[in-house]
């Protein structure tokens, strides 16, 4: 029943996988031709990107932006279900290392 449920052949999903296979598949040819993504942490560095563009936060400022109510949400999981069991405790602590780390970087 699950199976049926997440791997259902009807036409919406074969539509959408038919669509990613082509979007990766246009990525990878670009990629091949020499044509890269432009992403990074710090986008447009030294570059005339960085010149043109009219960034208001650093990156540091956007990551704790992004990252901090992830982190509260791990803290205050510790508040809200504190007897849970073991693998629910490996779970929270897991959420609040992860996101505690991008927070403090």
């Amino acid at each position: 029943m699950l199976l049926n449920l997440f791997f259902s052949p009807s036409l919406f999903f074969t539509v959408l996988s038919v669509l990613t296979w082509a979007s990766m598949a246009n990525g990878g040819l670009a990629e091949v031709k020499g044509k890269h993504v432009q992403y990074s942490k710090f986008l447009g560095v030294g570059s005339q990107a960085s010149k043109s563009s009219n960034t208001m936060l650093s990156s540091r400022a956007a990551m704790v932006l992004v990252y901090a109510p992830s982190l509260i949400n791990g803290v205050a999981s510790f508040i809200f279900f504190p007897g849970e069991g073991f693998r629910f405790l490996l779970l929270k602590s897991a959420i609040t290392i992860h996101y505690g780390k991008r927070v403090f970087e």
